[in-house]
């Protein structure tokens, strides 16, 4: 079995005639290509893949699937650092 290689990448989605929306993700290195067209799995919409993102630019840099940054353990972890998971007080 082969490991799949993640590069950080800028992507662009067109949203109408003025609108754009960017933002910057790990995706496989296989789809890490300047211009290409993708798919990206949201989430935060119950899993849903959204068609249309374009690749603006990729980072030299690539990581395997165990280096990729768990950004979900470090927030939770910040949060508990500094207080903000605590309950509010009313």
């Amino acid at each position: 079995m082969t490991e799949t290689y993640y590069k950080q990448c800028t992507l662009r989605k067109t949203l109408g005639p003025t609108t754009t929306r960017c933002q910057t993700a790990w995706i496989p290195e296989k789809f890490a290509i300047k211009g290409k067209v993708i798919k990206i799995r949201d989430k935060d919409d119950g899993d849903q893949w959204d068609d249309g993102w374009v690749v603006l630019s990729n980072g030299g840099t690539k990581r395997s699937e165990k280096q990729l940054p768990d950004y979900h353990a470090m927030i939770k972890g910040h949060r508990k650092k500094t207080g903000d998971a605590l309950p509010k007080n009313q």
